[in-house]
């Protein structure tokens, strides 16, 4: 059985390497993760297994206060999107009528906002 390990609200295997890891946390991408190794001095290269613990809780702690991820940003998403259908806007009119909100194609595209609902 691979070694894990609990980490920035997922678990993730320290075989990996540290930046595809950082990566998978929803709201980070490759640039974001590439930011935050430089920000901390870690190794972009690195196996997670290989990163001190301390850099761990210290880059847990920096992205908490100042970065949206994960349930955070999800949370912030949804009341976005309730926010608008609440105001009535347009763009909250067709979000809750299942249609694209930001002027796409709907004739031949968006079929995975079309889809019907279960």
């Amino acid at each position: 059985m691979e070694a894990t390990r609990f980490l920035f609200g997922r678990t993730m295997k320290m075989q990996r390497i540290f930046m595809s890891s950082l990566s998978e946390v929803f709201g980070l991408g490759r640039h974001s993760a590439r930011l935050l190794c430089d920000r901390f001095g870690v190794s972009p290269q690195a196996r997670l297994q290989n990163v001190p613990d301390v850099k761990l809780a210290e880059m847990e702690r920096y992205m908490n206060r100042n970065l949206l991820v994960d349930k955070n940003l999800k949370r912030a998403i949804s009341t976005k999107i309730t926010d608008k259908i609440g105001h009535g806007s347009f763009g909250g009119q067709r979000l809750a009528d299942g249609l694209p909100a930001h002027g796409q194609r709907t004739h031949s595209n968006a079929r995975t906002v079309k889809k019907k609902r279960a």
